[in-house]
């Protein structure tokens, strides 16, 4: 055993894999165990593929007032340690996921799912007019950028969101969807480099 939290059913808890990727899941969603059973294999309960590993895990307060009080610290394997305040940090993500998706929509004709509504800080769910999001999605990735048409916190999933479908957005225009994650490595910039990338890969597709 490497690390032991103390949690209620409904606390969120973090899961910090060795991609850089982060994913968030409900900690009654976690299988429940006697104290002599080996547990279940992360890789049947988060979207991990076979090069990933789980590096570390914290529970995350749900009240983003708490936010303030609370620190992130990351360790290197090459020995090199920081903390990050967690309030600047979810602040950092939210205003660099802000700046793409306004830089998209004054350049390309899109709609952003959920705009106007209370939604997760770090995604974003771009429907794009007229284009095919696996076409878009393989073209990024020759471009050195990884998203997604699934739901999964993973890069290059290939089938449409099973949470569009369950929204009724119409089958017409589900096809058009792809998902962009930012993280805890997400540095100020990125947010309009990363818009420059997907407007030069529409441009480069039209």
């Amino acid at each position: 055993m490497v690390q032991t939290l103390s949690v209620n059913t409904h606390t969120s808890v973090l899961f910090f894999s060795t991609q850089g990727m982060v994913y968030k899941l409900k900690a009654w969603k976690i299988p429940e165990g006697s104290a002599s059973s080996r547990g279940k294999s992360l890789y049947n309960i988060l979207p991990l593929k076979n090069h990933q590993s789980i590096s570390s895990i914290m529970p995350l307060p749900e009240d983003k007032s708490e936010f303030k009080d609370l620190n992130i610290i990351f360790a290197t394997a090459k020995g090199k340690i920081r903390k990050n305040s967690l309030e600047k940090e979810v602040e950092l993500i939210e205003n660099e996921k802000a700046l793409f998706e306004n830089e998209l929509k004054e350049n390309i004709e899109l709609r952003v799912v959920g705009e106007n509504v209370e939604r997760l800080c770090h995604i974003s769910n771009i429907q794009f007019k007229n284009i095919n999001s696996e076409t878009l999605m393989v073209a990024l990735d020759l471009n050195g950028m990884g998203v997604s048409r699934g739901s999964a916190c993973a890069s290059g999933a290939q089938k449409p969101s099973h949470v569009l479908k369950a929204m009724n957005v119409d089958e017409q225009v589900i096809n058009n969807h792809l998902r962009f994650s930012f993280g805890w490595n997400t540095q100020k910039g990125d947010g309009i480099k990363s818009a420059e990338i997907v407007k030069k890969t529409i441009k480069e597709l039209l």
